[in-house]
């Protein structure tokens, strides 16, 4: 829990900074916004006389293009389902507006890792615009399909022709709200467009601050779920756990599927532009080098939070203006390199957190150290300690990013 200073001086700064918004509030008191779900997220777990078809899903977005011939549009439906259920025959049930009913069999699959319940994309197409549509549900092949349904929703529309998203994924449980306020504003800094996330029993005082930016256009959020049948809590790094990441990261390609660039980054990650003063500048160079690039990966450092922290201008909590100390850039399999991608260009079917898949000619580069790098703002990890070891770099570039936020967030560093 934050102490009575920590709250006043974000409080403060968000007033400052949000001044149209100044009835809303950061609260001190201990709750928990526990998540509920909105009518548009359904549990699919229908039973017959031999299997229960086991298939939940999380979101079902509508895209103005399809990968089947002679079809207008197509629904991704987001969201996980069970092993065993690989080979069996499924189909969309597609209810319009009108009340009629259109089934499509053996529709598209993405799947994950073979697991009890593993991630999964399904592609309904339909003949008709995405308006006419009132629902989608997915059904054995040999059942009738329900009235139950979820309603689709549509990609997100971005306001310019170089937009830049950042997927979040899923913000959950008691996040540092000074952190959260850090990375946000950095992120608006050098010019990102979008941040999108999902939140699962986020606390009162990260609802109030995302509330601040939903405001101004900068945050959308969508509350998480998953199956009520999974025993574990959502952040357990267990190997379902990258599953259930895997449902938000189909989920996020597809919602920001309209913007020019997306990335998929953690709160502790930040992309530094090197050569450049924002993230705009640094793409156009990039292209203009690359014109052929389905996306490029960015070398991470990671800057050691245990050693040789800068404390005597920072009083509050920060990443980016306390730790200067890291390690030299990972690479490798084990190196959590993220990427910057052009979603018309790459597959949805290869699209992960560290990885992806550009489609037809289009390639993947990786861009040099001179121009980006990922700042990741953590301990070290188990498997990397003789890295975290050895001999490390100071690393001060960012600052001129820090001072910059300073002149703007001065209260959220200062007494």
């Amino acid at each position: 829990m934050y102490n009575a200073y920590h709250t006043i001086v974000v409080r403060k700064y968000l007033d400052r900074l949000f001044i149209t918004q100044r009835n809303v509030t950061v609260s001190d008191q201990t709750y928990v916004e526990v998540t509920t779900l909105p009518s548009d997220i359904q549990h699919n777990w229908e039973r017959n006389e031999t299997q229960m078809l086991e298939i939940f899903v999380l979101s079902a977005i509508g895209i103005n293009c399809s990968i089947y011939d002679g079809y207008q549009a197509e629904f991704k439906l987001s969201g996980w389902m069970a092993s065993k259920h690989s080979n069996t025959v499924i189909k969309c049930c597609i209810i319009m507006n009108s009340g009629a009913l259109i089934e499509y069999y053996r529709p598209f699959r993405c799947r994950g890792r073979n697991i009890s319940l593993t991630s999964s994309q399904i592609t309904c197409p339909i003949q008709s615009p995405l308006q006419d549509v009132k629902g989608i549900a997915l059904q054995f092949a040999g059942r009738k399909c329900q009235q139950k349904n979820i309603k689709p929703s549509v990609p997100i529309k971005p306001t310019n022709n170089e937009s830049f998203a950042i997927c979040l994924k899923i913000l959950f449980g008691q996040v540092d709200v000074g952190l959260l306020v850090e990375w946000l504003e950095y992120n608006r800094l050098i010019g990102v467009d979008k941040i999108f996330m999902f939140t699962y029993n986020i606390t009162r005082e990260v609802s109030d601050v995302l509330k601040q930016y939903i405001n101004v256009g900068f945050v959308e959020k969508r509350p998480y779920s998953y199956p009520s049948n999974k025993e574990y809590q959502v952040g357990e790094k267990l190997r379902s756990y990258w599953e259930d990441e895997q449902v938000v990261v189909y989920d996020c390609y597809q919602r920001l599927s309209l913007y020019r660039y997306i990335s998929i980054i953690d709160m502790d990650e930040f992309i530094v532009p090197r050569k450049h003063d924002n993230i705009k500048d640094m793409m156009r160079y990039l292209m203009t080098i690359y014109p052929r690039a389905g996306g490029f990966s960015i070398t991470p450092y990671l800057f050691l939070k245990n050693v040789h922290q800068n404390i005597s201008s920072v009083k509050n909590n920060s990443n980016i203006g306390r730790y200067f100390e890291r390690t030299r850039g990972l690479k490798g399999a084990k190196s959590r390199t993220k990427n910057i991608v052009l979603p018309s260009r790459i597959s949805t079917k290869g699209y992960h957190t560290h990885r992806f898949l550009p489609v037809l000619d289009y390639k993947k580069y990786r861009v040099m150290v001179s121009v980006t790098s990922l700042n990741h703002y953590r301990y070290c990890y188990s498997n990397l300690q003789n890295l975290c070891n050895g001999s490390l770099i100071k690393d001060t570039y960012i600052l001129k990013f820090f001072n910059r936020l300073k002149e703007k967030t001065q209260i959220v560093y200062y007494n």
